[in-house]
């Protein structure tokens, strides 16, 4: 688990592809919370604590990092020495409190500090890319698409080379946000409330007067087997007044004997369409959670829905499905594993979507990291999407 979820938040990480809105997405929380943004200043601070020329960390950040069993074998104690000071830095600024921290690894390194929140920002190479042209006109689609994707290489390998770890497992962080559906400007105000620890009215506990909420409302919940998809969708549904439907109700509503099974396996071509047809009228009607059954899938069209994926660490999985299921452990790591290959394999022949892709959704949860905040967090978001705040908005490339 990355934090007490109980904690207040005091600090927040932003991890980012480049072109996603992780600068815009940090100044608009600083201003919002009357905090400080650490991001390129970071390497200044810890230079001096080292006594180095900020130029020479700036080799061991980002961009310049040497590969090579040579080169790592020859800079292993100045990189040992960086590290070590830029976790007493970070450290500092988390017991401090009141800090947005962009880059520099900061969500690895203060995973296990009560305290904090980790967002990992993604977006669509196309949306990146455009947004990159608009701070640099003189670019090219072309030559703005090879920024995004030389930069993102760069922040992958300064991970991937002090860390051992992927730069985009959306288990490394509490939220993963598609920037290309939500953009930092809503982003920014779901998770002050987040901090705050406060829900819009509207949006967690009643519906909005007719007259001002927009139609449908429609949120859909995509989960790994034992990230608590199914009690999940019941609380949103019960606190924001929305009907929650999963597979049987699905079913139902197409006239079918089944739709697709839990763990989403072998599914009849015409049972696929009667149940396609059946997410799409639940959808027009508006006022809905759909659980499950590849409705995120189904409606990734839809103007209004918030698509949301639920995932939790495989210790956490394991747990819940061996309580729910009453199985011993190894039966449900077996149980887990079957299932999500059968899911990414149906939504993979159905849709040609990587179920594992973030970018697939609007956004991925922790499930197990954000606790009772998943909920708030969902409603929120949601409430911005369907009243078109997510389309407002400036970026910042970074």
């Amino acid at each position: 688990m990355l934090m007490n979820h109980i904690a207040p938040i005091r600090m927040i990480t932003i991890s980012r592809q480049f072109g996603a809105g992780g600068r815009e997405l940090a100044d608009r929380l600083a201003q919002a919370l009357g905090w400080k943004v650490w991001d390129r200043d970071v390497l200044g601070e810890v230079a001096r604590g080292l006594r180095s020329p900020e130029a020479e960390l700036a080799q061991m950040d980002d961009a310049e990092v040497d590969r090579t069993l040579w080169g790592r074998l020859r800079n292993q104690p100045a990189h040992r020495a960086y590290l070590a000071m830029l976790k007493e830095y970070l450290d500092q600024l988390a017991e401090e409190g009141g800090t947005v921290v962009v880059g520099r690894g900061a969500s690895i390194l203060l995973r296990y500090r009560a305290g904090g929140l980790h967002v990992r920002l993604v977006a669509p190479l196309a949306v990146r890319s455009r947004r990159v042209q608009e701070s640099e006109p003189k670019l090219d689609s072309a030559a703005a698409q090879a920024r995004c994707l030389e930069r993102d290489e760069e922040r992958s390998r300064f991970v991937k080379y002090f860390f051992g770890e992927d730069v985009g497992d959306p288990l490394a962080y509490h939220v993963t946000v598609n920037t290309g559906a939500l953009t930092p400007a809503a982003t920014g105000e779901t998770l002050v409330r987040l901090v705050h620890g406060q829900s819009h009215p509207g949006g967690v506990s009643a519906p909005e007067p007719e007259s001002t909420r927009p139609q449908p409302r429609i949120i859909t919940l995509s989960s790994q087997l034992g990230s608590r998809e199914t009690d999940l969708g019941r609380e949103l549904a019960r606190r924001m007044n929305l009907t929650c439907w999963d597979r049987e109700s699905f079913s139902r509503e197409a006239e079918i004997a089944a739709g697709p099974d839990a763990d989403l396996g072998e599914v009849n071509p015409n049972a696929f369409e009667a149940f396609g047809g059946a997410v799409g009228r639940i959808a027009g009607g508006g006022d809905a959670i759909l659980v499950g059954g590849g409705s995120s899938a189904f409606l990734k069209d839809h103007p209004t829905a918030l698509r949301v994926k639920l995932i939790a660490p495989a210790s956490e999985r394991i747990r819940r499905v061996g309580e729910y299921r009453w199985i011993d452990p190894r039966s449900a790591e077996q149980s887990i594993a079957e299932s999500d290959k059968r899911r990414g394999l149906f939504y993979e022949h159905f849709f040609g979507i990587d179920w594992d892709d973030p970018l697939s959704f609007d956004l991925v949860l922790n499930t197990a990291a954000l606790g009772p905040r998943t909920v708030p967090l969902i409603a929120e978001a949601a409430r911005l999407k369907w009243q078109g705040s997510s389309k407002v908005g400036y970026y910042y490339v970074g």
